[in-house]
């Protein structure tokens, strides 16, 4: 989402304002603005539990929905990544969702 802001990190590289640039700077600015923030968990509320696994990683996460500011707020509290080593690759899609 911000590859195009790699670039700019160059000290020889004259800014320039482009659409890609600006299409990513609202992406990223909405993302960042609206992206989920970690909440203390509320054990009497109920859980959801996220997982996912690719070929590349596994992934899951503990999400609550809690009423803030009157409205309801779903964040996440903990989280757990993997990256797959080659030998768990081999495994197989089946075998991954076991894991994560």
């Amino acid at each position: 989402m911000a590859k195009s802001f790699y670039k700019l990190c160059d000290q020889q590289t004259v800014y320039e304002v482009t659409e890609e640039r600006l299409k990513a700077y609202e992406e990223l600015k909405n993302d960042l603005t609206n992206a989920p923030f970690p909440l203390m968990p509320d054990w009497k509320l109920p859980l959801k539990l996220y997982i996912d696994a690719c070929g590349e990683g596994l992934g899951a996460a503990l999400h609550q929905t809690q009423i803030i500011n009157d409205k309801p707020v779903e964040g996440k509290f903990a989280s757990f990544e993997e990256k797959l080593s080659q030998k768990k690759k081999d495994m197989g899609k089946a075998k991954w969702n076991a894991f994560a």
